[in-house]
């Protein structure tokens, strides 16, 4: 017998804005007659994408939060110690 995947855990190059589609505050805008229209946001056409594959049933969003940018300003900061240690060398 084959092995079977559940499912896949999706990485995004970097933080999208979310919104309304996602139970999280969307942004609003006002038309030319003065009515608030909400706005898709970056991370919905991401979603709405996400979801048009088959086999699809759920597309959550996980909030990025401060240990989030913290472990990238670290692997940043290491990166670019390993690369002057590098070209200290030269």
């Amino acid at each position: 017998m084959t092995d079977r995947v559940q499912g896949f855990l999706v990485h995004l190059d970097d933080d999208y804005r979310i919104g309304d589609r996602m139970s999280y505050p969307s942004i609003e805008q006002e038309d030319e007659n003065g009515q608030k229209v909400t706005l898709p946001t970056d991370a919905d056409f991401i979603a709405h994408a996400i979801r048009a594959v088959k086999g699809v049933v759920k597309v959550e969003p996980i909030i990025s939060g401060y240990e989030d940018r913290m472990a990238r300003s670290r692997a940043g900061s290491e990166l670019r110690k390993k690369i002057y240690d590098v070209l200290k060398e030269f």
